[in-house]
């Protein structure tokens, strides 16, 4: 199968005439049901928990309280999409620190298992699971909320076809309300599975074209020889990031690294 697709690099035209990667979700869930949340997903709160106290303190001086008044009664609602959520080891996070929770994930198991672990979390934690909607569906037939505030793919979007991978992208840019936070990886190109032809991977470069305009925290690039949850053996070339949309229009990439 030969898939076209384009990027607005300097790369041009990517064109992949691979099989198509097929995963063994059931036992990937097995192997990963007691790891904790991702790093990129624990530091991303941590950041938005440190503005969000800043904001607070700066609507608490008198001449802010009354210009920010809409606009603190909307902040206290907190809303996050986890894309590929899985069996939640992200999601019960975000509903755990207070988050209203779209949780995604094209395999049904999945979203029954999340299910399952909120119920029986929600034993201890009253009212966790009034917080949570979920999609059993591939991202792009996902039905956004108008709004978000922070929008997790944990080593997900490399699993979206490269043919509709940049009309999601461009939908979760869409969503992120301004000063929005965005987490996950990407998978670069010289990552063991990007010869499949319904996996999408991405160069440097090609990433920077994504996240142009936003105020990248974090970008890490890792490369190594390893193996997958599951002991298959792989080699790896993954992008850690984390990003925050401008709340104002801007051209510009800025860098906090």
């Amino acid at each position: 199968m030969q898939v076209l697709t384009a990027w607005n690099t300097p790369v041009g035209w990517i064109v992949k005439m691979s099989p198509s990667f097929h995963a063994d979700w059931p036992s990937y869930y097995a192997a990963v049901s007691i790891q904790p949340p991702r790093h990129t997903l624990i530091r991303t709160l941590t950041l938005f928990e440190r503005e969000r106290r800043l904001d607070a303190q700066a609507r608490s001086q008198p001449e802010a309280r009354e210009s920010r008044k809409s606009e603190a009664t909307s902040a206290r609602v907190l809303r996050a999409a986890d894309l590929g959520c899985g069996n939640g080891r992200d999601t019960i996070l975000l509903l755990e620190r207070g988050w209203q929770v779209l949780a995604i994930d094209a395999e049904r198991q999945a979203i029954a298992t999340l299910r399952d672990r909120v119920q029986k979390r929600a034993r201890h934690t009253p009212n966790l699971g009034q917080h949570l909607t979920t999609q059993s569906c591939s991202f792009a037939d996902i039905d956004w909320p108008a709004s978000l505030q922070l929008i997790n793919a944990s080593f997900s979007l490399p699993f979206c076809p490269p043919d509709r991978f940049l009309g999601v992208w461009q939908a979760i840019r869409q969503v992120l309300q301004a000063g929005g936070w965005f987490c996950g990886q990407f998978f670069g190109d010289r990552d063991e599975w990007s010869v499949y032809d319904n996996v999408t991977s991405v160069s440097r470069s090609e990433l920077l074209v994504l996240l142009q305009g936003a105020k990248i925290i974090e970008l890490e690039e890792e490369e190594y020889d390893g193996q997958t949850a599951t002991g298959t053996p792989k080699h790896w070339h993954i992008f850690h990031v984390i990003v925050q949309f401008p709340k104002a229009t801007s051209g510009e990439i800025l860098t906090e690294c």
